[in-house]
């Protein structure tokens, strides 16, 4: 089974949520995003371990135009159905593209660690110590990923080797990097598209009445996102630390950066329709 981007960063970060709570904060009890994006759609959220009201409760509903967007993208809906031609190809593309994606964003452990504030010498050793680690830890899930797909998805090492991360990926990874320099929160909010998103596209997605499971989209991609753990977890995270980040300027902030995840992650999904594995060679 394939080992899955968003599950692996939503593990990676849990622990850097609370090694970066500043020590003066400034907040507002009542949270309030603002008045609703004007949609005649709908925005279905399905998961049952996150609560009404909680922060990625009302940006959920709060952008259902985007959410619909998110939630019947035509790649995911394309493989799912599994109609059309050259899907197997497409999705080998597509996780290619996710290594690289994961691959980049090794490095955000240091990021994040220079938005905390000045500590003392030791504390400063403690917390260089504690990044490189983590950065460890990150290599060695982007490495499990590329056995994955080497193996799950039967990609050749060269084509991943020799592979180029192409504009969609790389213009998500420049943003996120982006949304780093905001701080660990907003960090995680820019994050909720992908930590917690992907269990509600499987989920509506396992609902089709013409889904094929025989697909290897089905088997490595729905199957793995079905769980509610993850978006559960990264939504208790964000509660727990909500009174530190919650004030009248981060509101149109953490409504941006959701908006702007979740139209990143579309154009990700996208950006692999019709593509052909040996498109993300320069050399094979």
């Amino acid at each position: 089974m394939v080992v899955i981007r968003c599950t692996l960063l939503s593990l990676l970060f849990s622990a850097l949520a609370f090694a970066l709570i500043p020590s003066v904060v400034k907040y507002d009890s009542q949270l309030s995003l603002g008045a609703p994006q004007k949609s005649h759609v709908t925005c279905p959220r399905q998961n049952p371990y996150v609560k009404d009201g909680t922060l990625i409760d009302q940006l959920w509903r709060n952008n259902c135009d985007v959410v619909d967007r998110f939630l019947h993208n035509a790649f995911c809906l394309g493989q799912a159905t599994q109609n059309g031609t050259g899907l197997l190809e497409s999705f080998q593309y597509y996780s290619v593209q996710d290594y690289y994606y994961l691959l980049n964003t090794v490095p955000f452990d240091t990021f994040l660690l220079t938005t905390d504030g000045p500590t003392s010498p030791e504390d400063t050793r403690s917390d260089i110590s504690w990044v490189i680690g983590r950065m460890n830890k990150s290599l060695g899930y982007a490495d499990e990923f590329y056995q994955d797909i080497t193996s799950k998805l039967n990609i050749s090492t060269s084509v991943i080797d020799n592979g180029i991360f192409e504009a969609a990926g790389l213009g998500y990874v420049n943003w996120l990097r982006g949304s780093v320099g905001l701080g660990w929160f907003a960090y995680e909010v820019s994050r909720i598209a992908c930590i917690y998103g992907w269990a509600e596209i499987a989920n509506n997605l396992n609902s089709s009445i013409n889904l094929d499971t025989n697909s290897a989209f089905y088997k490595e991609w729905i199957e793995v996102n079905l769980g509610w753990d993850y978006g559960a977890r990264h939504s208790e995270k964000l509660e727990s630390e909500l009174q530190f980040y919650n004030n009248s300027k981060t509101f149109e902030t953490y409504n941006r950066l959701f908006r702007e995840g979740m139209l990143f992650e579309i154009d990700f999904f996208n950006s692999a329709i019709g593509r052909k594995l040996e498109q993300a060679a320069k050399a094979v």
